[in-house]
């Protein structure tokens, strides 16, 4: 009876406890039942009436004792659980980790707590790996000092992997964040601050992550404090109701730049474990480009809408599926109707004139065909005025190529024709009158012939006479003559002279529009220095010199370009300074139209400049275009020999060559004329 009281406090210790009372504990160091400390049954009967999984390392031998909720977290076979086994025995698979512990509890009497400890246990012939939360205390023996220790143990893998596929959860939702093809951020607690956002919202709100991660959203981005975004986001927040929005306006900085942007997106609540709003989810994407293509589209609608309504064109819309056009208020007009009139294909049918209906049936087989309508023929209102009409239309097709609808435009064109036909009839009256003209053109050239062969062999001969008597009265009667009467003969034989010159320089000048004469690809400075060897005596009388740098070719009739050439020496020669050595500079070379000022030439033909300028007593610049008039002279016959028809003669002979001369000077330093002559 006594022993039996001494074995209470395995009474109800289930299996354990029966075990512990029928095993043979003498045979071990801590001996029989009836001689355990009084600590260690106590502390025994407190582990087996223990619904939590404990152990009992006793003695230094660490006897271990556990209760039967350890049997199943320890993969201890439930039938035969071992009993008596010392620590390093039982738990050979993590002895290494158990047996520091022990010896540090048993030493220093302290407790060691660890939480959420991996150890790899057997379980079913293999190891498995789990989780626990182990507290290791002192047991003290009767005499006070540590005996034991005592393990009170939680196992807690299911949290842990609780926790890692939560982890794993979020890791793939954030995954997917970053990787979402739209612009997405999740904002936290009641100041929304960023706890996470994509590279796409980072480029819609133009920053860096770095800039807006962690911060409330507002002061990452501040431009948006007054853009409505914080009632939004107060309202989701507080209330767990969703915002969607489309094409909703936003000013953000880019690049230090305010940008008009247009975002579509959505706000949803984030709620814990718990059930309550922690947070916000922003999902949304950029429609700027499409908001901006639409309103220009809208705006060239608008435009094509005033540009209809200005040009008066009629738009219509003839669908071949159900043989039904609509037509818009001037198409209407343009037929003799009300604007507010509903009519059908063969109301208009009926207007189009007997004589044009087949121009319009093979118009509009040809735009099934190839795609393209345009023909133009009359109607006929109900008033039987007639009228003209342009239809002009663009056929459309299905994936069949079938047609399936036309749309077109109808502009009346009455008025048109009308001025087409007045126009014709003035034409041909025109045409008459300058048919007219070149009879009356062709009488007068011919005339004008007549006056050149007068010029040339009538007028010629009494001059030739009057030249050659004063020559002979002046050669054998000089003795005879007195002095006045020898200053007669001289002054008559200069006009006869000037006569004579007068005359040439006309010829010369009217052969000038001769355009028979074929062009000829010359060498310029062959062409100059030919015409300065024929006027060579007078360079020599002048002492002048003349320097050539004309390394082109130029398209030119011969005869005539050396007139020009001659022409412009003479007038140099006639025109310098007394006792100055006269200096002709002529160069050229190859430039474009476009680079002369004022658009006198072709922009993107290509000429030969020709450049003629001396050192002679010049003009003042207001003359520039008075000195190729024909008979135009700046100062008086007595002063400077000439006719003041050369130069007359040098612009007619460039202007027939499709070229220009431009002549600038400045009296008392010299002359240039520019000439421009196209090349072929």
């Amino acid at each position: 009876m006594k022993s039996e009281n001494k074995l209470h406090f395995l009474s109800n210790g289930g299996k354990m406890g029966e075990l512990i009372r029928s095993y043979n504990w003498s045979a071990t160091p801590i001996g029989s039942i009836e001689n355990w400390d009084h600590s260690l049954r106590t502390t025994i009967g407190i582990l087996l009436h223990s619904a939590i999984p404990m152990v009992l390392y006793w003695g230094e031998d660490y006897l271990c004792f556990y209760n039967d909720a350890l049997i199943p977290s320890m993969g201890i076979n439930g039938d035969d659980p071992p009993v008596g086994k010392k620590a390093k025995e039982l738990w050979t698979d993590v002895w290494d980790f158990i047996c520091p512990l022990l010896e540090k509890v048993m030493t220093t009497g302290d407790a060691i707590s660890l939480q959420d400890q991996l150890i790899p246990l057997h379980r079913n012939d293999k190891i498995v790996y789990v989780y626990w939360t182990l507290n290791y205390s002192p047991v003290f023996g009767d005499d006070g000092g540590v005996k034991g220790v005592f393990l009170n143990c939680t196992e807690t893998t299911e949290k842990i992997q609780n926790v890692k596929r939560l982890e794993e959860s979020e890791r793939k939702v954030r995954l997917m964040i970053r990787q979402a093809p739209v612009a997405m951020a999740i904002f936290h607690s009641e100041t929304h601050f960023v706890e996470m956002v994509n590279s796409r919202a980072l480029e819609l709100l133009g920053r860096k992550e770095e800039e807006v991660i962690n911060k409330p959203i507002l002061e990452a981005i501040p431009e948006l404090k007054t853009q409505g975004i914080k009632a939004i986001l107060d309202d989701v927040y507080n209330s767990g109701k969703s915002f969607e929005a489309n094409e909703w306006p936003l000013q953000i900085f880019r690049n230090e730049v305010l940008t008009d942007v247009y975002i579509n997106f959505v706000c949803e609540a984030l709620y814990d474990s718990e059930g309550n709003i922690n947070g916000i989810m922003a999902v949304g994407y950029e429609v700027t480009d499409q908001v901006i293509a639409r309103k220009k589209i809208k705006e060239n609608e608008h435009k094509l809408n005033i540009i209809i309504d200005s040009s008066e064109l009629g738009v219509y819309e003839w669908s071949f599926e159900n043989n039904i056009a609509n037509y818009s208020k001037r198409s209407l007009e343009i037929f003799g109707y009300p604007t507010d009139s509903t009519i059908n294909l063969f109301d208009l049918r009926k207007h189009l004139h007997p004589d044009d209906l087949q121009i319009r049936d093979a118009a509009v087989a040809v735009a099934l065909e190839h795609g393209t309508l345009d023909f133009t023929v009359r109607i006929i209102w109900d008033d039987n005025t007639t009228h003209w009409i342009e239809n002009k239309g663009k056929v459309f097709y299905n994936i069949e190529k079938k047609p399936i609808k036309l749309i077109g435009t109808i502009r009346d064109i009455t008025q048109t024709k009308k001025f087409a036909e007045e126009l014709e009839q003035q034409v041909s009256m025109r045409t008459k009158e300058l048919g007219q003209k070149n009879i009356e053109l062709k009488k007068m050239n011919d005339e004008l012939e007549s006056f050149v062969y007068v010029a040339s062999h009538d007028l010629q001969e009494p001059i030739r006479k009057i030249q050659t008597f004063s020559n002979i009265i002046i050669d054998n009667e000089h003795e005879s003559l007195s002095e006045k009467a020898k200053d007669y003969f001289f002054r008559m034989k200069r006009s006869a002279n000037r006569m004579q010159q007068l005359i040439d320089d006309l010829l010369v000048y009217s052969h000038t529009n001769a355009v028979e004469h074929l062009l000829m690809n010359i060498d310029l400075t062959e062409i100059i220095e030919e015409v300065l060897f024929d006027i060579e005596e007078l360079i020599i009388e002048k002492n002048a010199i003349v320097t050539i740098n004309c390394p082109n070719k130029i398209f030119v009739i011969p005869f005539q370009f050396k007139q020009v050439i001659n022409n412009l020496v003479n007038n140099s020669l006639t025109y310098s300074k007394p006792d100055v050595t006269p200096l002709i500079e002529i160069t050229s070379k190859l430039i474009k139209g476009a680079e002369l000022e004022e658009g006198l030439l072709v922009a993107d033909k290509t000429y030969c400049h020709i450049s003629f300028s001396d050192n002679g007593i010049g003009f003042e610049p207001e003359y520039k275009d008075k000195i190729f008039e024909v008979f135009q002279r700046l100062h008086r016959r007595d002063e400077y020999k000439g006719t003041g028809i050369g130069l007359a003669i040098v612009k007619k002979i460039i202007l027939n060559h499709n070229g220009l001369i431009v002549a600038t000077g400045q009296s008392g330093v010299g002359a240039s004329f520019d000439i421009y002559l196209p090349v072929l």
